[in-house]
């Protein structure tokens, strides 16, 4: 009878060790730009465990290819690269926003216009991810509030 209530005692613990700590807040994605075919996602992504996670990648229906990327500034000039993934420490959290981390998002394969709702995958190491609803927001800041 112990060897049942250890097992079953065990079996309830496992779910727990691979539960995500994670809370995405204000998530958005810009609409296309007409004549373009990038756009770029926000949102800000909150560590509530007690161990760093680390944001490697997003899959989404939208893009074959969606990378993370920073605006750093370098010898006066604002330049943008791509980021392999960035650590979300441990009770802290980490905002993608216009001019900083963000999520650029290339060849997207239907219209991003405001309105619409994308869902992207955030994925994290050891296999963890969640799914993001994301409104589409239009261009100008009037159309955003």
């Amino acid at each position: 009878m112990n060897k049942i209530i250890s097992l079953i005692s065990l079996l309830l613990l496992i779910p727990s060790a691979f539960a995500l700590d994670i809370e995405v807040t204000d998530p958005y994605m810009r609409e296309l730009i007409p004549g373009t075919q990038v756009t770029s996602a926000y949102m800000t992504i909150k560590n509530s465990g007690d161990k760093d996670i680390t944001f490697t990648s997003v899959t989404s229906a939208v893009s074959e290819k969606i990378e993370i990327h920073e605006h750093t500034m370098k010898d006066g000039m604002m330049q943008m690269g791509k980021l392999d993934s960035i650590i979300i420490k441990a009770g802290e959290d980490v905002t993608l926003q216009p001019h900083g981390l963000h999520l650029m998002v290339f060849n997207p394969t239907m219209p991003v216009k405001a309105g619409q709702q994308v869902d992207v995958v955030l994925h994290f190491d050891n296999e963890q991810q969640t799914t993001v609803t994301m409104p589409v927001k239009g261009l100008k800041p009037a159309h955003n509030h």
